[in-house]
């Protein structure tokens, strides 16, 4: 019982709040109140009290909601990357880098289910958000059903979360490295910093097989951040002021020489959990102590 309880009911995705020290606080929350003795009245304390008591603080925390979204556009953004554009009755509300799990029920569904999380791009308060979408020879059934969705089409989320969010001070260096279509969450980070006129120093390390597989090249030129396109490929570059590192890895060593001050930095990590993982350790060892992951795992 104690391992449903905790594995099951109070880690239950659909209830949880949106950031992480929200969820601590109510782990807290709920371990005192299972934990400490009380008997109040005709009240006496039990798992299903603790677990009543902080869902309830996790609603005020989150007010989450259903929210329909229906399908505006949708556009190829490399040879197996697509974009698809959303439209909501109300504004939404969000910060930079958080991802929206989406429903889309469909017939012979498989074993992954009907729901998926997916990076926001856009900004908060307009009703439009985007999603950038790898997708395969052989998708999921939810990839399948996403692409046969039409124009005008109906979806559902249940919910807005995710701690993949800047540090608020805006002088603090920082470091974003995306592998493939993880470079989502840096573009809503950019797309925020341009509508609110604030810059702050930014070095991007982009992992691409090519630059041809390079998403969202034209709102990276334009956030005029330092970028370093790490790929095997010869190609020409789409911009000449990017930097480009011939190779499909980087060392600690080489690390150092295009970035002197990466320890100094706040690290982003999006991509793969193969990339991820491994970059991960790279930065630890190099003496980035201030790491953030975000993980795509390519359902």
């Amino acid at each position: 019982p104690l391992l449903f309880f905790v594995g099951f009911m109070l880690s239950e995705p659909l209830t949880l709040p949106q950031r992480h020290w929200q969820q601590y606080v109510i782990a807290a929350l709920v371990a005192v109140l299972f934990a400490v003795p009380l008997h109040i009245g005709i009240v006496a304390g039990s798992p299903a009290l603790a677990l009543v008591v902080g869902n309830l603080v996790a609603y005020i925390f989150s007010r989450r909601q259903r929210i329909a979204l229906r399908l505006t556009k949708s556009r190829p953004l490399t040879h197996d990357t697509d974009e698809y554009t959303f439209t909501s009755a109300a504004p939404l509300k969000f910060s930079a880098g958080q991802y929206m799990e989406i429903t889309i029920p469909h017939a012979k569904k498989d074993g992954r289910g009907i729901r998926r999380s997916f990076s926001i791009i856009g900004r908060s308060g307009e009703k439009s958000v985007k999603f950038g979408i790898k997708m395969y020879d052989r998708p999921s059934s939810f990839k399948a059903a996403l692409a046969k969705l039409e124009k005008g089409a109906g979806i559902t989320s249940t919910g807005i979360n995710g701690d993949f969010v800047l540090p608020k001070d805006a002088d603090i260096p920082l470091l974003f490295v995306a592998g493939g279509i993880g470079i989502t969450p840096f573009i809503s980070h950019l797309l925020d910093l341009q509508h609110n006129h604030e810059v702050r120093t930014i070095t991007l390390l982009y992992f691409t097989t090519s630059p041809a597989d390079i998403a969202y090249a034209e709102e990276l030129a334009e956030s005029n951040i330092d970028i370093v396109i790490v790929t095997p490929s010869d190609k020409q570059l789409h911009h000449t002021s990017w930097r480009h590192h011939n190779n499909s890895r980087i060392t600690r060593e080489e690390l150092a020489k295009l970035l002197p001050d990466v320890f100094e930095r706040h690290a982003y990590i999006s991509g793969p959990p193969s990339m991820v993982h491994g970059l991960k350790a790279l930065l630890k060892e190099s003496g980035v102590k201030h790491i953030k992951t975000d993980y795509f795992t390519g359902y």
